[in-house]
């Protein structure tokens, strides 16, 4: 489901959605956790997704895997605001559990 307005914050449930897409991409994309870098841009890539409204575990994979095999992959600096990456990180890092 996607929405107009755009998200300025995530709730448990939008956090554990996006726990399973990160995982579900990184499986697909078989990024391993050596590959930080590329896991804290996909964290970014899902991020913005969600933030636009998409709350679907396997869309969100979706969407962020078709936008991290663009060639030009490169996340714009919009997607960067320390917030939104310190959670990438989190999430790259493994360190998110939902309760």
């Amino acid at each position: 489901m996607t929405s107009a307005k755009r998200k300025s914050y995530f709730t448990n449930d939008d956090l554990a959605a996006l726990q399973v897409a990160f995982d579900l991409a990184c499986a697909e994309l078989r990024l391993g956790r050596a590959a930080l870098a590329a896991r804290e841009q996909l964290g970014a890539l899902l991020f913005q997704i969600a933030a636009n409204g998409e709350t679907d575990p396997r869309q969100l994979r979706r969407r962020a895997v078709d936008c991290f095999r663009e060639p030009a992959h490169v996340v714009p600096p919009e997607v960067h605001p320390a917030s939104l990456l310190t959670l990438a990180q989190v999430f790259s890092r493994g360190q998110f559990r939902h309760r």
